[in-house]
Formats: C-alpha cells, structure tokens, sequence
C-alpha cells in the first residue's frame, strides 16, 4: 500500500482495495504518512475518504511527521484536509509530533502552515518559541520570522556564544597573548567591561 501511495497513481490504491487491502491499521498509517510527506493532497484525500482514521494520536503523528518531512506547496491544504477529518491539532497526545511540525514549518519558510497551526487550529508555540525564532533565522525566513516577532518571540542574541565563552574564558587560565585577543574582541562586541590584562590568572 505505502509503494502504490509512493507511486503517486490513486487507481494503484484502488487496485489494492478491491483485491483486500485494508486501507485502516498500521499499513493505512504508513501509506498516509508517505501521501503527506510527498505533498500529494489527492492521495491524502483518497485515503482520508477511504478510510485513514486521523482523529487517533498514533495515525495523527505519522500524519504531521509526513507533513514537516519537506516543503511542498500543498502543505497547508494537507493540513486542513486533515483537520476537515477530524485531526486535533492541539490533541496533548500529540503534542512532540505537532511541536516538531511548527519547528520545521519555520525551518523551510512553511508560513501558510505555521499560520494555520497556531491562528486557526489554537496550537500553544511557547513551549518552542524561541527555538522557532532561531531557526527561522538560521536559515533565513524573513516572513516567518516577522510573523514570529508579532506572535512574542525575541531574535536570538547574535553574540550568546561569544557571550557565553567570554564568562568561561574569565576563570580559565590564559597566556598573555590570549588575554590580549579577548579583550581587543571583548572590547570590540561590547561583550564584557573588565580588563582581561588585570586579571591574576593571565600568565606573565
């Protein structure tokens, strides 16, 4: 079933049907997961309309797992065919399934479909907000990125990391050379105010 749903020819599904193919169950969750993945909305509907149950947890998330898989330009149009079937998007059983879905709706500039999740299915994004923000950033999604800023997200601290070992470097023992390149750097970024070459644990 999931070969003949990967093959993209509804009249294969049809086939299999007539012969005894049981299009519910594990082999139907396979099957509509590989329709959402491949953005084919017509087999997705086929399926739905045969008799792929989306309103329990487990077929649910093989659904949005397909779903985040690529960027396809039928991906809001999948969702909304699934929640027309009954799939609660805000079900807390699937709730790793559908956090992993917006974080990848941010990762491949899918705003239709992060719209759709958080306007009209009332997703809660906070828990991953901020991861949202950065990779939105990370690969460069402006709109989505825009969106996120109106929805309460803040852009990542561009200097963290620099940030981050300019603490650890304070309680490391460095040579002098090291010093002096950390404070030129910390100087520069605005990173931190005290004078590396002050510091006791700078080998002379």
């Amino acid at each position: 079933l999931v070969a003949a749903v990967e093959s993209g020819e509804p009249a294969l599904v049809g086939l299999l049907k007539k012969a005894g193919a049981a299009l519910s169950g594990k082999q139907a969750t396979g099957a509509l997961k590989a329709a959402c993945g491949r953005g084919d909305l017509k087999m997705v509907s086929l399926l739905l309309d045969e008799g792929a149950d989306v309103t329990a947890p487990t077929e649910l998330a093989a659904a949005l797992e397909g779903v985040g898989s690529f960027r396809t330009s039928e991906s809001a149009a999948i969702l909304r065919a699934l929640r027309d079937r009954g799939a609660r998007f805000n079900d807390p059983r699937c709730q790793e399934a559908i956090q992993a879905l917006l974080l990848s709706a941010c990762r491949l500039g899918e705003l239709e479909s992060l719209k759709l999740l958080l306007e009209e299915a009332g997703v809660d994004a906070s828990p991953v907000l901020a991861e949202a923000m950065k990779l939105a950033t990370q690969r460069n999604q402006k709109e989505v990125v825009a969106y996120l800023k109106k929805m309460g997200a803040t852009k990542p601290d561009p200097l963290a990391s620099v940030r981050e070992l300019m603490g650890r470097a304070g309680s490391m023992s460095v040579s002098k050379e090291v010093a002096e390149k950390l404070n030129l750097a910390g100087r520069r970024f605005g990173v931190f105010s005290f004078d590396w070459a002050s510091l006791s644990k700078v080998e002379k």
